[in-house]
């Protein structure tokens, strides 16, 4: 029989963190007031229906995840204003190596003023996505759920369905510097290892502000503050409906899905994954996949973790950090089947 004060509870701030993720792609028109405004409503209901108490802790709030991400969108601003992967005169390799050892937002948004057309950047950007995916810093999903296992030929199928094959020939590649190239790939390294994965982040940051020289200070202050605004609001309202019991149930709910049809489970997660990227922003879906994959045990972790990274990493963020998501819309449909197709083989 269901408890009805969990039911209750669940319900409520469950119910709260869906309508955040549906209200995410108005975050920027709403801006302040939306965030400020769910974050009351929530720390309400949580004091209300005694999920939480006044003064205790809020235990499961992904604190390290959020400074990891924030450190993540610092080392993309940094190595930007130090000039960047040195990659050659190659558009298609630059965007993918330059998203492994940089991150894809980071690579994207350097690229794309660069490229001489709108479709150009689109591949860039689309390409970028799927470098993200071949790196454990490269996208706020691969830098949280680092447990996906093997991807196969995955990233390389992609990377060759996006591969701007004609549009190579564009009269100047994008450059860059060996010095940055040098420090991302030795936080590259070290970022296999979870448990360095901050102080190496951190270190990289230091080091690329030295490069940076006086860009420094301007690439620190305009890292996207209010994607990280946006990223505590849902991390407040994700530890709140971690605390209600949502999360646990949304848990269960996926494992008998597993269990009663596997197929259908491993696309319908990818899906998800790929719509909640889409509307609750990279840095808010890998905070939510991430609190979905720790409310249980195994064995359903490791093949959740691997379909959930592969659907955030399809590679949204890079196409909007570019401003060419109606140019990139066929690329980004493309991708999804690919991935759908994928995982009914895992």
């Amino acid at each position: 029989m269901i408890d009805a004060d969990l039911a209750l509870n669940a319900g409520a701030l469950g119910g709260l963190l869906a309508l955040a993720v549906l209200l995410g792609p108005w975050r920027a028109r709403l801006g302040w007031p939306l965030m400020i405004g769910l974050v009351v409503v929530g720390l309400g209901l949580g004091f209300g229906l005694n999920v939480i108490a006044l003064g205790a802790p809020l235990t499961p709030f992904p604190g390290e995840a959020l400074f990891v991400l924030l450190l993540w969108l610092l080392l993309g601003r940094l190595a930007n204003e130090a000039g960047g992967v040195f990659t050659g005169q190659s558009w298609g390799f630059a965007a993918l190596f330059g998203a492994m050892l940089s991150g894809d937002q980071a690579t994207a948004t350097r690229l794309a003023p660069l490229a001489p057309t709108p479709k150009l950047a689109a591949r860039l950007a689309l390409v970028a996505g799927v470098g993200g995916l071949m790196s454990p810093i490269g996208s706020p999903a691969r830098l949280l759920l680092r447990d996906i296992g093997p991807t196969g030929l995955l990233p390389v199928g992609l990377a060759l369905l996006a591969w701007p094959y004609a549009l190579e020939r564009a009269p100047k590649g994008p450059g860059g510097r060996l010095a940055v190239t040098a420090v991302l790939s030795v936080v590259l390294i070290f970022g296999f290892r979870p448990e360095w994965r901050l102080p190496v982040l951190a270190f990289g940051c230091v080091a690329l502000a030295l490069l940076a020289g006086a860009r420094a200070p301007d690439a620190a202050l305009g890292a996207p503050g209010r994607e990280v605004a946006w990223a505590l609001t849902l991390g407040v309202l994700v530890g709140l409906a971690r605390t209600s019991g949502a999360l646990a149930e949304l848990r269960l709910g996926l494992a008998w899905l597993f269990e009663s049809s596997p197929d259908l489970a491993l696309v319908a997660v990818v899906l998800g994954g790929a719509a909640l990227s889409a509307l609750a922003g990279e840095l808010g879906a890998a905070l939510i996949a991430l609190s979905v994959v720790e409310a249980g045990a195994e064995p359903l972790t490791r093949p959740l973790t691997l379909v959930l990274t592969a659907g955030l990493a399809v590679g949204v963020g890079a196409v909007r950090a570019a401003a060419v998501s109606r140019e990139a819309r066929r690329g980004l449909v493309q991708r999804v089947i690919v991935m759908g197709i994928w995982t009914l083989g895992l």
